[in-house]
């Protein structure tokens, strides 16, 4: 676990904003997608320990999405009431590149696969696939540098998943 604290740390502005869209593609596909963009501008301190005041300031332009492809099935009778149909949902989120102070993250980008098939109206079994990503941040302080990073293995998750009511 690593905990940062900034004290003094100058002043820092984000401006950002939202775009939400859903909408059916087919029968029985729809798609949502989420996109944000924001603008920072943050105090830097250089690797030579140059005062804040006088500190040059980081300006970018920062995007993250994230979607999802979905597919229902029908519903199908049965003696007990209708029974959902399977639902196939391919869900992806993406983070551009950040820098925060000192503090530096290069883009990632994970997706999932999941497929979820009723047994009866409250009996489900749901299959999800993640694929192996990885994500990095580099620290450059005047008297630290170190870069960091997490490596996620592809997984496969299994959930048998029932419903009181």
């Amino acid at each position: 676990m690593s905990l940062y604290g900034y004290a003094n740390a100058g002043r820092r502005r984000t401006a950002g904003a939202q775009f939400d869209l859903s909408a059916p593609l087919l029968r029985r596909v729809k798609m949502t997608l989420s996109a944000n963009l924001f603008d920072q501008r943050n105090p830097v301190e250089t690797l030579d320990g140059m005062p804040l005041d006088s500190a040059p300031i980081s300006h970018s332009l920062r995007a993250t999405t994230n979607g999802t492809l979905e597919w229902t099935g029908q519903t199908r009778p049965s003696s007990t009431g209708p029974v959902p149909g399977d639902v196939v949902q391919l869900q992806w989120s993406y983070n551009g590149p950040d820098r925060q102070y000192q503090l530096r993250s290069a883009p990632w980008a994970e997706a999932s696969l999941a497929w979820t098939h009723s047994f009866a109206r409250t009996l489900s079994l749901s299959t999800t696939l993640l694929a192996a990503g990885r994500t990095r941040q580099d620290l450059l302080a005047p008297l630290v540098q170190q870069q960091s990073w997490r490596q996620r293995r592809p997984q496969v998750q299994v959930k048998l998943v029932k419903t009181l009511g």
